[in-house]
This record gives structure tokens, C-alpha cells and sequence, in this order.
């Protein structure tokens, strides 16, 4: 397995075809490494889903480095897998053993939405995978949710989702930790951006606190939400492109609230403009606080001008 270079550009991709996959990467020629998500828990706990070998042949052609991802957002789901201690080593030893075979250089663990109770549950199944992988040299990163000290999760049923996760104990398991920070606002916090730049910046501190700046990455969104001022509890996710088009036939207004432009459209709904240029802003973060690197949700919502912003940013041009 090839390392890649620091500070280090990751997607996450969505898409089981490997054309999909390759041409997508084929548009994001600054990216170090792909996180193609492969499996997910199933049902019952189990793991689902198939390598896809071909594509790490690809991603390698293309110079890029792979870590296949397994996926899993659903309570009861994480909670048969992460519950039961044969259920966790098979699917160690699943993600490993594809992973290896496959020629893959690592692997992404996203599950997401654990409850309290399975806290302990998840970090031995982190610790089990990562022993598998590093025992043939790849790299092992987990997603995380993130929080602040006056960020409020709601439903509060759902805190679960930001308090559950044991974040000191992981950081020292696995070789990166990517602080997915975004989702700020959604249907159950209505009406705002996705990822506010003061939010951002207060979720990166609070994880500062037990990851070391060089393993941590942060997490940027690849797309925006549009509100119906109507109908708050049903905003629509789109992709960075066509939040971009959009934003172009509204009218923008600064909102200090939230430190971003927010856009008025002419059917009457709304958007705050987190465009390219935001996001190639808010990647002065990683430097400013000598991070890892950044890691993107996800490849096929970006743009051109996306890449063409965040060169220009690195070249200061």
C-alpha cells in the first residue's frame, strides 16, 4: 500500500460503477485519495456489499490512493453488529481481507448514529479493524459527527449521534480521524447553511481536544440545502453545482448570523451561498491549524470552478 502526501485531499464516492467512479476522479485531479463506500451493515448485522477491484487499478493508474469505506447510519443496525463480538470480528475481518485482496491502501470506517450504548461496541470494533489492516500496512480512518460546547443536537433523542462516540480512545486507534463538519443546520434545525464558518471552526477546536492536529481531517461539504420558507421540514439537498447556478439568478444578502450570503430566489425560497469560494476559504483552516488535511462529502456533487478555486488558494493566485 502506497502513503499518501501530507496535507491530504480525500473523497468520499457513492456509486457502484467503476466508470462512474473513474470519471469522477478523473475530474478532481488534486484529490490524493478516493473513499469509495463498498459495504454496509446490513439487517442483521452482518456486512454487505462487494470489492470492486477494478477501480483500485484505476484510482492507482490515476495516481491516487484508495480507501474502500463501509457504511453504516441506521441505530438498530450498528447496534446488531456492534453488540455482538463474533459479528464485529467477521466484519473485521471481511473489510480487511477485501480490502487487502482487492489492493487497496487502507480503509474508511463510517458508521454513524451509534447509541450510548454501543460506544464500547464500536471503538473494539475500530480497534479490531485497524489491528487486521496495519498488520498488512494500510491506513485506517474513521468518520465522525461533530460537536461543540454550545451546539445543541436536535431532537435530543438523536444526541446520541455526537455524544456516543468514545473520541480520545479512537484517535488513538486509528491513523486519521476525519470531523465531518457540516450538517449544522438541517429539517430538525431549519433555515441556515449547511456549515457555518464560525461553526466549523468551534467543531474543529472542540476535536482538537483528542486528536493530534496532523491526524485529524477536516470534513467539507460538497453540496447546500434550499429552504421553502413554507416548508422547513423539507429542505432539498443539492449538489455544490447547482447550489452555484441557482445562487446566480437570486439575490444574495450578507446574514452576520451566520457569517455567510444568504440568497433569495425568485420563486421564494432560499440558500446560503456555500460556493466554491467558501469552501476554498474554509480550507485556511487546515493550515492554520496544521490538520492532516481535508476529506469531502462527496465526488459527483462538485464543480470545476470547485478545483480551480481551491488551486488558486494553494497557488495564492
Amino acid at each position: 500500500p502506497t502513503q499518501p502526501p501530507t496535507p491530504l485531499i480525500v473523497a468520499w464516492q457513492q456509486n457502484p460503477e467503476p466508470a462512474t467512479l473513474r470519471s469522477q476522479a478523473e475530474g478532481a485531479p488534486l484529490l490524493d485519495v478516493v473513499s469509495p463506500i463498498w459495504w454496509y451493515v446490513a439487517d442483521d448485522g452482518t456486512i454487505s456489499g462487494n470489492a470492486i477491484p477494478q477501480y483500485v487499478d484505476d484510482a492507482h493508474s490515476m495516481g491516487k490512493t484508495i480507501w474502500p469505506a463501509v457504511a453504516g447510519l441506521d441505530a438498530d443496525r450498528n447496534h446488531a453488529l456492534l453488540s455482538d463480538p463474533e459479528r464485529r470480528e467477521e466484519a473485521a475481518h471481511t473489510i480487511s481481507s477485501e480490502a487487502r485482496a482487492a489492493g487497496a491502501d487502507g480503509v474508511n470506517i463510517d458508521l454513524e448514529g451509534f447509541r450510548d450504548a454501543d460506544a464500547d461496541g464500536f471503538t473494539a470494533l475500530v480497534a479490531e479493524v485497524a489491528d487486521k489492516v496495519h498488520a498488512w500496512g494500510g491506513v485506517v480512518s474513521f468518520d465522525l459527527v461533530p460537536r461543540t460546547d454550545t451546539w445543541v443536537v436536535i431532537p435530543a433523542d438523536l444526541a446520541f449521534w455526537s455524544t456516543a462516540p468514545q473520541r480520545r480512545e479512537l484517535a488513538a486507534i486509528v491513523d486519521y480521524t476525519i470531523l465531518m463538519s457540516y450538517d449544522q443546520v438541517n429539517r430538525y434545525r431549519p433555515g441556515g447553511p449547511v456549515a457555518a464558518p464560525a461553526w466549523v471552526e468551534d467543531t474543529l477546536v472542540y476535536q482538537l481536544r483528542y486528536s493530534d492536529p496532523d491526524q485529524l481531517l477536516l470534513g467539507v461539504p460538497f453540496y447546500g440545502r434550499v429552504w421553502d420558507p413554507e416548508d422547513l421540514d423539507n429542505p432539498r439537498a443539492l449538489p455544490l453545482y447547482r447550489i452555484e447556478d441557482l445562487a446566480e439568478g437570486g439575490t444574495a444578502r450578507w446574514d452576520d448570523t451566520f457569517g455567510l450570503s444568504r440568497v433569495e430566489l425568485e420563486d421564494g425560497r432560499f440558500l446560503y451561498l456555500e460556493d466554491s469560494a467558501v469552501i476554498a476559504e474554509r480550507l485556511g483552516l487546515v493550515d492554520e491549524y496544521g490538520l492532516g488535511g481535508w476529506a469531502a462529502w462527496r465526488l459527483g456533487f462538485d464543480s470545476p470552478s470547485l478545483w480551480d478555486a481551491i488551486a488558486n488558494r494553494a497557488t495564492g493566485s
